[in-house]
């Protein structure tokens, strides 16, 4: 919560963003939440991003959904360059001893600042670019977006698809802050420090030998301008500007000057600059049109007239600005009829730009007048089978919602979309006074219900009493929601059930009802013919909102077990609900946890253990499990390759002391059963102590390498892709060099942990992960051969928890052979 000094408003963020008046100190909450920064373009487009995410577009503000009670959830924003490709990084600088996501090198992880660039000195080319600073890898990305949709589409230049807008060599540059400076130079503040991770990640042995401030007393601002650039006359004193000079600044091709010239006008009040402000209505630049319309508003001097030309302004930018200020009581019709805005409207909503299209249904959601419930039934016409337009429509129904459902019920082409069925519910839910036989019909026709067959008394019970009035329902007959070829209707069905006070209806005197909806979202999850259908989703959100689930054991089971038939994206989303549910969780959820663990992918198990750790009973049922090799629960062996090293770092964090003590001991147990008897640091010190002493021999060195270790690793062009490539080693000291041969599982990032897979065909292969989508699976086989496999091939998967290279076989060299090896790996070229 964030409370006003001024105003003594209180406003709930509820991982929301939030802007605030200057003037009336009020507060208030919207679309968010982003990590570093919101930025906004020279058009009122903002952006956010946070550190695994370049950039996203926020195309939908909570201003729209607010003002519809009982509509599902709304996506905000939109995620650009969110592609595997693009969130790979161009890294030049040696890479530092990462502590967090370490499989996460080489790809974005610390992205902040999306900053648009408001200027033309670096960029002449009339495109709208875009920088974002990423620190760990010590560089700073650069997109061009494009419109697309309602949104952009980010892309690298066509000169940048292989290197970065800016990148260091120097593993201490840490760009965090990015700001267009009035110069027209992209400012770059560098924090320059060697750690910058939190020390939460790094292993408190580690920190005691380091120090995790260094470069505290630097830092430095880098000012990026474009090849003989001239340097632009600035006011010697900006506050001491002319109001002839405040104008000026106004058609600037720079944003930070109009964006000061702006907030001077507002603040004086126009300075008696209105009508030469209003001529600028006329100017050729159009990003100089959009400030005089916002400029004109705050100082409640733009006149309607003046507002309507600007729905018909040659630049859509324009236009869609001209529409959200239409969306102002005092801009709207003074007879109530609408006829004074709807052709203006009809025009806009048949615009060749679908983000004018989008913003015109949005701000059409503000007039109230029968022309405007018409319009919105055209675009509902047009626009219902558009994604991107349903968010819009559906939230626009606040003053239309009986004449689109009307329609709705009379249009093929309408009755069964996603917007219909969102507005029958929006009805239902609100009690409507008109829903009456309309809802009924409604109902009928989006379920696929033969009105002959009934349905059974366990559906919304407002609308039960409707359907009652109506026709006899024999109360033993199966519900469509047992009907086999009705599985996607069947969820939607249950949906309306939830949404329209199905709440009131569970508890523990109903279990008939809960133990029904328990087993027919169960059945749900199965069927195939639903696996692609989000309704899976809906239904375990709203199920747990009400608390209706008393079996956990059996139900969260179906969900692990199908592991081909539901989407990891669909399993991962539901964990995340219970994650942050707050959903009273019982003792089952230890055993259905335990059957699911050995199977569940790494991000799953992630999740699992974070609703471990929500009760000390079941971390401590959890550790026991680890510390024996076999579930408490259900007496299955605990894989211990499903533990990765950082959630060992988390169970080894634990504040209470009882459990932290069994988790050490735990962890120890499970590195025994696993083979991994680590040499100790001094009994590698004193072997190294002997091989420093031996001279080397790198031409032999490199035949050891190709014999020993080219099957796997790649070492100056020579050797298999498997493994990680020796010449990305940020640190190939002698000693560091001999404690990754000895010690392989000291430190190996996630992305290189080794998985056993079975296939159906009854061969074993240990591999690395490469990628995998819902169908596919690319892997490195310890052989070296690059595999694609389908899912229906395989017959088990299980993660190894450590790497492919053996323990042990280091140590079965001669001193001779590893200092030979050492050396060759020290060398700079082949």
């Amino acid at each position: 919560m964030i409370r006003s000094l001024w105003s003594e408003k209180v406003s709930r963020l509820r991982l929301r963003d939030f802007e605030f008046d200057p003037v009336t100190g009020v507060f208030q909450a919207i679309e968010g939440q982003t990590q570093f920064g919101r930025r906004r373009d020279d058009w009122g487009n903002w952006f956010g991003n946070n550190n695994p995410n370049w950039i996203w577009h926020y195309h939908f503000p909570d201003r729209y959904h607010n003002r519809v009670s009982h509509a599902g959830p709304f996506s905000s924003k939109t995620y650009l360059a969110a592609d595997l490709p693009s969130r790979k990084v161009d890294q030049i600088a040696v890479p530092l001893q990462r502590y967090n996501d370490v499989g996460m090198r080489g790809h974005v992880t610390s992205a902040c600042s999306a900053t648009p660039y408001r200027d033309r000195v670096l960029f002449d080319d009339g495109r709208q670019h875009v920088f974002v600073s990423e620190p760990v890898h010590n560089l700073v990305r650069h997109f061009v977006l494009e419109r697309e949709g309602v949104s952009f589409d980010a892309r690298r230049p066509e000169n940048e698809m292989e290197r970065e807008f800016l990148a260091s060599k120097d593993p201490w540059f840490r760009p965090t802050m990015l700001k267009t400076g009035p110069d027209g130079g992209l400012y770059i503040a560098d924090m320059y420090r060697l750690v910058i991770e939190h020390t939460e990640w790094i292993p408190d042995d580690v920190e005691q030998l380091m120090d995790p401030r260094s470069g505290t007393e630097k830092g430095r601002i880098y000012r990026v301008l474009a090849r003989n650039t001239k340097n632009r006359r600035q006011p010697d004193k900006i506050s001491t500007a002319t109001a002839k000079e405040w104008l000026e600044l106004l058609q600037s091709d720079n944003g930070w000057k109009r964006d000061q010239a702006q907030m001077w006008l507002v603040e004086t009040r126009g300075a008696g600059q209105i009508e030469a402000l209003k001529s600028l209505m006329h100017s050729g630049k159009a990003k100089t049109r959009v400030h005089v319309l916002w400029t004109l508003h705050h100082v409640r001097q733009l006149e309607v007239e003046t507002l309507r030309k600007a729905f018909l302004d040659p630049h859509p930018e324009v236009r869609r600005n001209a529409l959200i200020l239409s969306e102002q009581a005092r801009y709207r019709d003074t007879d109530g009829s609408g006829g004074e805005w709807a052709h203006l409207y009809e025009r806009l909503l048949g615009d060749n730009e679908t983000f004018v299209r989008h913003q015109a249904i949005c701000s059409l959601g503000a007039h109230a007048s029968a022309e405007s419930s018409r319009l919105m039934v055209e675009a509902m016409h047009q626009e219902a089978q558009e994604e991107a337009m349903q968010d819009a429509l559906i939230s626009s129904s606040n003053h239309h919602l009986k004449t689109m459902v009307e329609h709705g019920l009379a249009c093929d082409a309408c009755r069964l979309g996603v917007v219909m069925r969102s507005l029958v519910q929006i009805a239902v839910k609100q009690k409507a006074p008109w829903i009456g036989a309309s809802i009924e019909e409604s109902v009928l026709m989006l379920t696929g219900i033969d009105t002959a067959s009934g349905l059974q008394t366990s559906f919304p019970s407002d609308l039960t009493r409707q359907l009652k009035e109506r026709r006899e329902f024999d109360q033993t007959s199966s519900s469509v929601i047992e009907d086999q070829h009705n599985t996607v209707q069947a969820a939607y069905l249950i949906n309306a059930f939830l949404k329209a006070g199905g709440r009131a209806l569970i508890n523990e005197d109903n279990w008939m009802l809960s133990q029904n909806l328990s087993n027919q979202v169960a059945r749900l999850l199965m069927d195939p013919v639903s696996r692609k259908d989000r309704s899976r989703v809906v239904l375990f959100a709203y199920l747990i909102g009400v608390e209706a689930i008393h079996d956990w054991e059996h139900w969260m089971g179906c969900l692990m077990a199908a592991s081909f038939e539901i989407t990891l994206d669909d399993r991962e989303a539901i964990l995340r609900l219970l994650m942050t549910s707050g959903a009273p969780l019982d003792a089952g959820m230890t055993r259905w946890i335990e059957s699911a663990w050995n199977t569940a992918s790494l991000q799953e198990r992630r999740m699992l253990l974070a609703l471990v750790l929500k009760q000390p009973a079941w971390t401590r049922v959890l550790l026991e499990s680890i510390r024996s090799g076999f579930f408490v629960s259900t007496g299955e062996a605990f894989e211990d390759g499903t533990l990765t090293a950082e959630m060992e770092m988390s169970l080894r964090r634990l504040g209470d002391k009882p459990l932290h003590t069994l988790a050490l001991v735990a962890m120890d147990r499970r590195r025994e059963r696993m083979g991994l008897s680590r040499l100790s640091d001094q009994t590698v010190s004193q072997r190294f102590e002997t091989l420093a002493k031996l001279s080397k021999d790198t031409g032999r060195g490199a035949g050891l390498f190709l014999q020993n270790c080219g099957m796997c690793h790649r070492f100056h062009g020579v050797g298999a892709k498997v493994g990680p490539d020796l010449n990305a080693l940020s640190d190939r000291s002698g000693l560091a060099l001999l404690t990754a041969i000895l010690n392989p599982n000291d430190a190996i990032e996630q992305a290189y942990l080794g998985h056993e897979l079975v296939l159906k065909n009854g061969d074993a292969l240990a591999v690395i992960l490469q990628q995998r989508s819902s169908d596919t699976l690319l892997v490195n086989v310890s052989s070296g051969e690059q595999l694609t496999l389908d899912i229906d091939q395989i017959e088990s998967m299980r993660p190894l928890g450590r790497s492919l290279m053996p323990e042990g076989w280091g140590d079965a060299l001669k001193d001779q052979d590893l200092a030979d090896l050492i050396g060759y790996l020290q060398t700079d070229h082949p």
